[in-house]
């Protein structure tokens, strides 16, 4: 089928029936002993059968919804219909018209839905969709179909089908239509249940998205599957408490059907407190017929998690994916051997209509590549020959070899010697400036031809870039080592001159308004002129850029540092206002995808001390705005990178910004939720912005965050090591440590259950004393100095603290090798200093040992840094002062 697109097949055969389409189909029609083949096209009054070669209308080929009796869907095959019209039909109309397809099901679907929308318009009245199911005594050569495995029965859902077990059955809704929920018995499913005993019941959800064409994917923030996969994920995780055990790429391992279309997929295993998850979302990419669509399907199945038991918890969890990879393997389009529109996907070619993947797997897999009258392969290779030649010239060739494997390919292309060496800037322009056909240039260029030739021209260039970047020659040559001889000045300034203006036209930024001529200037004038070095106007918000490019090329020009090299340098050698404007508009544009932003976001967490903090942060802001979980994730790590910056800081804090931050936190994903903790380490280092969070209501959200995940730390170790961070600083104010101890009452709970966990008191993994493990005294550290906040100005709390702390604490801090944890140990050295306010304090530090602790430190370098000596002095006049002279009373 097609979907509606502008310019698309759809609108050129609204054209050829003089109707508005909804739908089109290929189909094969049987009358009498007649078999041929038309487009049934959907109209929104009638069916229309139009010839293949589009040339006109079949005669008799117009049946209007009026004229349907019945519609009978064969029960023996997924692809046969007849359609049977009553009376009024025309003449030269047969009554019984008998159909065969490769998408029967929403072939239907759309018929119905124009039937119902037609009848009511004539009628002024639902009138039922006449549509039955029975045998048809079609002759047919079926092909053979593939029985479900032993225990299992074939499942259809909408035009696929897939196995599951015999026990399942599908949960009617309110008017018995299907649901695509089933559900059985665990006992049916898992051998090792009991059957005697009564069990939950696992229940199987099935969704089918809608094709989509792989153009509108970009827009839509889902060129992967794994975009779509942590959408699900996100929706899945109802609490903290739910856990990721399994997040990775799924391989689909059976074809059932022949089917030619690509498969990719993705697995997510879930765990929370009462159930099991498995998701697995699967993508049919370069479907039939025209292998310009994309469809996406969920297969979910949720079980309770008691029925697993301890012993057997992993056996369980194996069996339970091994049930969905079943489904997800055996799913298969109901279309057997489905055929291929072989002269509409060269026609497609040939316009350059399909990106950079779909034309390498056509390529690959259907051996068709874009040529036509206008010789496209031919001036390609002969464009890609060029630029090896300018660089072969210049001894700036990384693989000579693949000059002779290029010369060759374009001698078996060419007719005539003259266009052996061709200039790659004359191909683009004259040779293939203009498409052989479709498009009238010999005459008066109106809006419209103006329209269809920058488009053209638009696509050319990014099918150049892509023959270039190892489109034609593989790995041997690619436009990283085009980029690469520029970037390191490999070259003279004549060829380099002429490489840039090479590169310009295959980046092509131009305006987002075709009417627009492309203007053929150097890549930082085209930049420039459509406004992407423009400093972003932090006062008065910011302006998306109005402008389109080669996304790809983008990318590749960025990651090789070309445009920041073509760009003026700043003074201090760092990366220059001009590039940093550019990074920001980017990741503001529409245009852009997610792969480009989260290469210039990669860029910025690799960067060290940029001084374009804030420039950058207006970009970055407008990521989290916009973006989705993966950019925002990303957006959050390089911001972390730039919030030493105060001007960074200060634009976060302002706007409603901080708001985002706040909403982060609370979207349950491991990985978004850190990288936002860390940045509020930086923020909150600010008492100004700190109030302002805690005003914003961020006290409730960390302690939310705090209280699910604390008796996690085997999972949660990084998020609560930022967590304690955070609220340590937020407790540098009185009046937000008085609320947390008051309101919060479990909060010290918390930390100290996170300290034995991470000290091993709780299984003895390890005694107090021992050498501390990295990730244990990070962890630790971060906790004491929480700690240490919230036992400020409270007797209460010191004394709850030292009596579950201090005697780990004074043991570790005696072994050497614990010293080398700085930050653990000058945290250690400040809660202890503190605790021994109170006299109880002092004594259980006293029998803990200090003494002996104190003989290791002051010998120790901490014995001679301004920062700890002075502690470690006070700590042991105290225990001296309050012990030694018996005094009996806290100070």
């Amino acid at each position: 089928g097609a979907l509606q697109r502008h310019g698309g097949p759809l609108d050129v055969l609204s054209m050829r029936v003089k109707d508005e389409l909804e739908y089109y189909e290929q189909v094969t029609l049987r009358v009498s002993d007649s078999v041929r083949k038309f487009y049934l096209c959907v109209g929104k009054e009638a069916l229309f059968l139009l010839r293949t070669n589009l040339t006109r209308v079949a005669k008799g080929g117009c049946l209007h919804y009026g004229w349907i009796e019945e519609v009978v869907e064969d029960t023996q095959t997924s692809s046969e219909f007849m359609l049977t019209l009553n009376g009024n039909r025309q003449i030269d109309c047969h009554s019984q018209l008998f159909f065969s397809c490769q998408n029967r099901a929403a072939l239907l679907t759309k018929i119905t839905i124009s039937y119902y929308a037609d009848t009511m318009l004539r009628l002024g009245k639902v009138q039922a969709f006449p549509k039955f199911e029975g045998p048809l005594q079609v002759k047919a050569n079926r092909p053979p179909r593939v029985l479900p495995f032993k225990s299992h029965k074939k499942v259809v859902h909408d035009s696929y089908y897939l196995f599951m077990r015999t026990a399942f059955e599908e949960v009617p809704g309110p008017s018995g239509a299907k649901t695509g929920v089933f559900k059985a018995p665990l006992s049916a499913v898992f051998s090792h249940l009991p059957r005697g005993e009564k069990h939950s019941e696992i229940e199987v959800s099935l969704h089918t998205y809608d094709p989509v064409l792989l153009s509108d994917l970009p827009g839509m923030s889902r060129e992967h599957i794994r975009w779509l996969a942590m959408e699900y994920k996100q929706a899945l995780q109802k609490s903290q408490q739910t856990y990721v055990l399994r997040n990775k790429l799924y391989m689909k391992k059976m074809n059932l059907s022949n089917d030619v279309a690509a498969w990719t997929g993705w697995e997510i295993f879930l765990q929370d407190k009462f159930h099991y998850t498995v998701v697995i979302l699967l993508r049919r990419q370069y479907a039939p017929p025209l292998c310009d669509t994309a469809q996406d399907f969920a297969i979910l199945l949720k079980c309770p998690s008691t029925a697993s038991t301890s012993q057997k918890m992993r056996d369980f969890q194996e069996d339970l994916i091994h049930e969905a990879h079943i489904m997800a393997d055996t799913l298969t389009s109901q279309a057997q051997n489905a055929e291929l529109n072989l002269p509409m996907i060269q026609f497609h070619l040939d316009a350059l209509l399909y990106d950079e993947d779909a034309v390498s797997w056509i390529r690959a897999r259907l051996k068709l590549k874009p040529d036509g009258p206008t010789r496209i392969e031919k001036f390609a290779s002969i464009f890609v020959k060029g630029i090896m030649k300018i660089l072969r010239d210049e001894n700036a060739l990384n693989n000579p070899d693949v000059w002779e494997e290029c010369e060759d390919r374009v001698e078996r292309l060419c007719d005539q010697k003259t266009e052996l060496e061709l200039d790659p800037l004359d191909v683009a322009f004259q040779y293939l400036g203009s498409p052989a056909e479709g498009v009238q240039v010999d005459i008066e260029v109106d809006e419209h031809t103006t329209i269809c030739l920058n488009g053209w021209k638009a696509r050319l260039a990014r099918y150049l870039a892509q023959c270039v970047d190892g489109g034609l020659l593989g790995s041997k040559f690619t436009l990283v080592d085009v980029v690469s001889s520029l970037t390191k000045d490999n070259v003279s300034q004549t060829s380099a001159k002429k490489l840039s203006e090479i590169m310009a036209f295959l980046l092509h930024v131009r305006p987002k308004d075709m009417r627009k001529n492309w203007d053929s200037a150097l890549v930082q004038h085209q930049l420039l002129a459509m406004g992407l070095l423009q400093v972003p106007d932090m006062r008065d918000g910011h302006d998306r850029p109005t402008c389109t490019f080669n996304d790809r090329a983008m990318q590749i020009f960025i990651e090789t540092g070309y445009l920041q090299k073509v760009l003026p340098p700043a003074e201090s050698g760092e990366m220059s206002r001009q590039y940093a404007s550019l990074l920001s508009q980017l990741l503001s544009s529409d245009h852009a995808s997610v792969n480009l932003q989260a290469a210039i976001c990669r860029q910025i967490v690799a960067a060290k001390d940029l001084e374009q903090g804030g420039v950058l942060v207006i970009g970055l802001i407008s990521v989290l705005r916009q973006g989705g979980l993966f950019l925002s994730t990303y957006a959050t790590a390089a911001l972390v990178n730039l919030a030493t910056k105060d001007v960074v800081k200060n634009y976060i804090m302002r706007g409603g910004n901080e708001l985002l931050l706040l909403q982060q936190l609370e979207s349950k994903d491991d990985d978004l939720t850190l990288y936002t903790l860390m940045l509020l380490v930086n923020i909150t280092k600010a008492g100004l912005h700190r109030r302002a969070l805690v005003s914003r209501g961020i006290v409730p959200v960390i302690y939310k965050i705090l209280s699910m995940n604390y008796a996690q730390l085997q999972y949660k170790r990084r998020v609560l090591t930022e967590l304690c961070s955070v609220l340590g600083q937020l407790c540098n104010d009185e009046e937000t440590r008085k609320a947390l101890c008051q309101s919060y009452q479990y909060v010290l709970d918390c930390l100290l259950q996170i300290f034995d966990d991470a000290e091993g008191a709780t299984d003895e993994r390890r005694r107090p004393g021992e050498t501390l493990d990295p990730g244990s005294s990070k962890i630790i550290s971060k906790v004491l100095f929480a700690l240490k906040q919230l036992c400020a100005n409270s007797l209460e709390n010191k004394d709850l603290v030292g009596s579950r702390v201090a005697k780990a604490v004074v043991q570790d801090l005696q072994n050497p090798a614990n010293l080398e944890h700085r930050d653990w140990a000058t945290n250690a050295i400040l809660l202890l200093l503190l605790l021994a306010i109170s006299h109880t304090n002092c004594s259980l530090l006293l029998a803990a040992g200090w003494s002996e602790t104190y003989q290791v430190l002051t010998s120790s370098p901490l014995g001679k840094m301004d920062a700890t000596r002075d502690r470690i002095q006070q700590i042991d006049f105290r225990i001296d002062t309050l012990i030694k002279a018996g005094v009996g009373e806290n100070i």
